[in-house]
């Protein structure tokens, strides 16, 4: 299924089930812009699109059909996630001047620059600003804060990285007679979820490697739909990895030997030529202008891992809290 930008059939609350006829014999409604919660006593009285694909796809005792479905429930919850990203987008495109384009003096500059070059003037931008998570200025700022960690507590001392295992005995004992791992995004997300939580309570209040002063770890995805995450930790000036025998304690692993096992230890070519360019299109001409729309390039080139994204789990975290200062140029004083 294809969505466009402001497409109003995709709030129709007939669009799950007319889609979707065999997860919905019966005709049970989708999400819809005027459903109210039960409970109202919070500030916010209706129920948002992404809260209610999250309490659809949700593991009850009860008989689901949606966790029955098999490649057309990865499909489904695909789309959920699309739907609801292509329902904020439109208001990023409409309201331009918030974050404030004309300031972005780099891409401006820039599109200038290429617009000389291709014989074009310079046309319309639409930007994505970093509070959207998933675009390339958001991933910046991240790096940024990362940095920022880094520059005040040093270099990290362990990087570790936890991957999802499919064969967990949480996961295999929860599987319908007949599916697969695969066929369970959710609870996959879920599981791996618990257990990370399990980690990070290991490693930063229990201490089991040792008293952390900060660190940071981000959320990433296989291309078999696994997650993964990433740590760095940076231990405390008593706690730090001194020695070879300390190495041991944490880690259980040799090298293997070179003599023996040389095909462990080819790299391949030592210089390699590598052939860069563009893989999506950051740039449109248009009557004669060169426009810059990053929620264009944004919608050809993403990879959308939706149950991760549906439960509104984190993409990334860090110990500290960064506080990111503005720093205005003379030319936009």
């Amino acid at each position: 299924m294809e969505f466009m930008i402001g497409d109003s059939t995709i709030l129709h609350p007939h669009c799950d089930p007319m889609t979707y006829p065999h997860l919905f014999p019966r005709g049970d409604k989708g999400w819809y812009s005027e459903l109210e919660k039960i409970d109202q006593s919070r500030n916010r009285k209706r129920v948002s699109m992404l809260q209610f694909y999250s309490y659809r796809v949700a593991i009850r005792a009860t008989f689901s059909a949606i966790h029955c479905g098999g490649k057309l429930f990865k499909q489904y919850i695909v789309d959920a996630y699309i739907k609801t990203e292509q329902n904020r987008l439109p208001f990023y495109r409409q309201n331009q001047k918030v974050p404030r384009v004309e300031l972005y003096q780099g891409l401006m500059d820039h599109l200038a620059n290429e617009a000389h070059i291709e014989g074009l003037r310079p046309g319309r931008v639409i930007i994505l600003p970093s509070s959207f998570q998933g675009n390339p200025r958001a991933m910046q700022q991240n790096y940024q804060d990362a940095m920022a960690v880094v520059r005040k507590y040093r270099k990290p001392d362990l990087f570790i990285t936890f991957t999802c295992n499919p064969t967990w005995r949480e996961i295999q004992e929860q599987l319908f007679p007949g599916q697969t791992p695969s066929d369970r995004p959710d609870l996959i997300t879920r599981v791996f979820k618990l257990k990370l939580n399990e980690l990070i309570d290991d490693i930063f209040k229990k201490h089991i490697l040792g008293r952390t002063i900060a660190n940071v770890f981000v959320i990433e995805f296989q291309k078999r739909g696994l997650p993964h995450c990433h740590m760095l930790i940076i231990l405390n000036s008593e706690d730090k990895i001194k020695s070879d025998n300390h190495i041991d304690r944490i880690v259980c692993s040799e090298m293997p030997d070179a003599a023996r096992f040389p095909q462990l230890h080819e790299c391949g070519h030592d210089c390699a030529n590598i052939k860069l360019q563009r893989s999506i299109q950051e740039c449109a001409a248009a009557q004669g202008g060169l426009e810059w729309d990053e929620i264009k390039a944004h919608i050809d080139a993403r990879y959308v891992k939706a149950a991760w994204r549906v439960f509104e789990f984190p993409l990334h975290d860090k110990s500290h809290a960064i506080i990111r200062l503005a720093a205005h140029l003379p030319i936009d004083c």
